[in-house]
């Protein structure tokens, strides 16, 4: 089962990714949780799919161009932890903005439950009782 979180989450990647937030959508349970890491400006936590969708509109909204990408998936069983890579390309610049953060999803039923950022890898690892 945990190789299929991995599958989805790369989906949830490539559907973000492809601006296709109907299909990341899909593959968020509707009570899903999203906790940003505790550095970013918006820091609140946000609770189910359109507070989720909202917050990502948000962040999108500013920019260009802007694409999200695992750098590193690790399978925990029902978690996975991320090297997460955010760009993004400021609105009417040229300027780039640039992000690397580490992530834990906890899925459940093929759907992403919980998505936690930290400011760093290790300590996604960490959180998810892992070390590398």
């Amino acid at each position: 089962m945990s190789q299929e979180n991995v599958e989805t989450l790369r989906r949830a990647y490539d559907a973000y990714n492809r601006g296709d937030l109907k299909a990341f959508a899909d593959l968020l349970d509707p009570d899903v949780t999203w906790q940003p890491d505790p550095n970013w400006p918006e820091v609140q936590a946000r609770s189910g799919r359109q507070e989720v969708l909202q917050l990502l509109a948000d962040i999108r909204e500013p920019l260009d161009r802007n694409e999200a990408a695992p750098e590193k998936l690790v399978d925990a069983g029902d978690r996975v932890v991320a090297l997460h890579v955010w760009r993004g390309v400021l609105k009417g610049t040229e300027a780039e903005v640039e992000g690397r953060l580490g992530a834990m999803v906890t899925l459940r039923a093929g759907r992403l439950v919980d998505v936690r950022f930290f400011e760093t890898y290790d300590e996604a690892l960490e959180a998810a009782g892992l070390t590398e």
